[in-house]
């Protein structure tokens, strides 16, 4: 594991023994997560995640070259292939960019709309995933991932139900909408 604050962060990433020089702005990484997260068909995700990363200099082994894409988005060297259940979507950073945006401002005194700025993927992150708990971002993740306790009351669990529909994201697959009616109607 690469150490952030004792080593440069990587500015390119390994496909077959080589290394392809990729665009690292957080800007970058933002727009490949709104593509990942839309419903276009997954070659069309591909493609533009590829594109996105790599540019005109588009690794030959492309399987690993999106390997490598994953790795550096999710803030490591070497991809991993997912275990376990999907995991449910708690932030939108088009959605939700507005407390984003108000969060590292205020917390961080950076502006993200500052076109200007240049950030690092992995330092964004470091910063994303770190804001603090009181922020208006780790709040509102924390009411969209919680779970509402089987033996709270029935207030406790209604009230529970009435925050996460507040709160949440609109869907971006039919299996989300169909999720999204169940707990609007209590199921």
């Amino acid at each position: 594991m690469r150490n952030i604050i004792t080593q440069n962060m990587p500015s390119a990433v390994k496909v077959g023994g080589i290394y392809y020089a990729i665009k690292t702005d957080f800007r970058t990484s933002l727009q490949v997560a709104r593509l990942l997260s839309s419903s276009l068909p997954e070659r069309t995700k591909r493609r533009g995640v590829l594109a996105h990363y790599y540019g005109a200099d588009l690794p030959q082994d492309i399987i690993e070259a999106y390997k490598a894409c994953f790795a550096f988005l999710s803030g490591t060297e070497e991809y991993e292939t997912p275990k376990g259940a999907k995991q449910s979507r708690d932030f939108d950073f088009d959605f939700d960019q507005m407390r984003l945006v108000a969060d590292f401002q205020r917390e961080y005194q950076i502006d993200l709309t500052n076109p200007e700025l240049t950030m690092h993927w992995w330092r964004f992150l470091a910063l994303f995933n770190n804001l603090s708990n009181t922020s208006q971002t780790m709040t509102i993740r924390g009411y969209r991932s919680c779970d509402i306790p089987k033996d709270a009351p029935p207030e406790t669990k209604e009230r529970i139900k009435e925050i996460k529909r507040q709160y949440a994201l609109p869907p971006i697959s039919y299996e989300e909408e169909v999720a999204r009616e169940k707990m609007k109607w209590g199921d």
